[in-house]
């Protein structure tokens, strides 16, 4: 699901959210039922109740992707942090992405290429060290509560390292991408447990090296994150 608010919305919100929920192989009751309820009529909270705090769920590597210059880059571990504030609002607290290990080859840059490690993005940090706090964006929920959407703009951070001639690891210049949307599926499965999608894009070149001879661009972002362990239904 790649849907971009800069393009055009070029599908109505309900089938937004039923996309995403059908790409993450789950079911949902569109049905105007009683937001106390879940599908299978079990007292429990909807989506948008539990959302009040802030909960944390985890990136499914294996149905997640992060592209640059149109290769899928390896992805190890992820995590987000998602609230819905009292003011209507969806705000993202946390994103962290941990990506393997990226080959430059021989080819593109001789006559070694370059191996990159540790390459992470995340939300950006402010100057005093902690994480910058992303506004909330409007978010339209469902009829029952049990799903929502939203774009969120955020400034990413793009750190890395790279091995040296000599073999050892040096770190790189943390690049800032700012003005970055995402956009934000939420929703409860039948069992309570949350989930959410956030996909973006930033086009062009946003990093080069070596007066050019080393580019990365057209970043894409497609991730699915799960709640972890017990639900409240």
């Amino acid at each position: 699901m790649m849907l971009f608010k800069k393009f055009g919305r070029i599908l109505p919100v309900a089938a937004v959210l039923a996309a995403g929920v059908l790409a993450a192989g789950c079911q949902f009751d569109w049905t105007d039922r009683e937001p106390g309820l879940s599908p299978q009529g079990e007292p429990g909270l909807t989506a948008r109740e539990r959302l009040v705090r802030a909960h944390t769920l985890e990136v499914a590597t294996l149905d997640s992707t992060v592209r640059v210059n149109g290769k899928k880059l390896p992805l190890t571990w992820g995590r987000t942090r998602v609230l819905a504030t009292d003011k209507g609002g969806l705000r993202l607290d946390n994103l962290d992405v941990l990506l393997g290990d990226v080959t430059i080859s021989a080819e593109t840059l001789p006559p070694h290429g370059l191996d990159l490690r540790n390459v992470r993005v995340s939300l950006a940090r402010a100057e005093r060290g902690g994480a910058e706090q992303v506004p909330a964006a409007a978010i339209e929920w469902s009829t029952s509560g049990d799903a929502g959407f939203a774009t969120i703009t955020v400034d990413l951070a793009l750190d890395w390292s790279f091995v040296t001639a000599s073999g050892e690891v040096a770190e790189l210049t943390t690049q800032r991408l700012d003005q970055v949307k995402l956009d934000v599926t939420v929703w409860s499965d039948p069992d309570g447990r949350l989930h959410a999608i956030l996909t973006g894009r930033l086009d062009g070149i946003f990093w080069e090296w070596l007066s050019g001879r080393v580019q990365m661009r057209d970043l894409v972002i497609d991730l699915k994150s799960d709640e972890q362990g017990p639900t409240t239904r």
